[in-house]
């Protein structure tokens, strides 16, 4: 292949990639890695608390709005549920 085909090859890859990518928003890593661990941490602790208020003060550390904390609440009464 001669150097001017081989120019053409790498810069038809060029668009190529760069119309894959078009589109796609860029992804936080630090922000993906801190929402999985407090996932993490949020099934360890509602496998781990038994009563009501014990998980309402432990998940009132982490700043919820009252409609995520209702969500949360109904998810951890779900899951007793379904464990005994």
């Amino acid at each position: 292949m001669s150097d001017e085909a081989s120019k053409r090859s790498r810069d038809i890859d060029d668009v190529i990639r760069e119309e894959r990518a078009r589109g796609k928003k860029h992804v936080d890593t630090e922000a993906e890695e801190e929402r999985r661990q407090l996932r993490a941490d949020y099934l360890r602790l509602a496998k781990e608390v038994d009563y009501e208020e014990d998980f309402l003060n432990a998940i009132s550390a982490l700043g919820l709005t009252p409609e995520q904390t209702q969500s949360a609440l109904s998810a951890w009464r779900e899951m007793k549920r379904q464990r005994h």
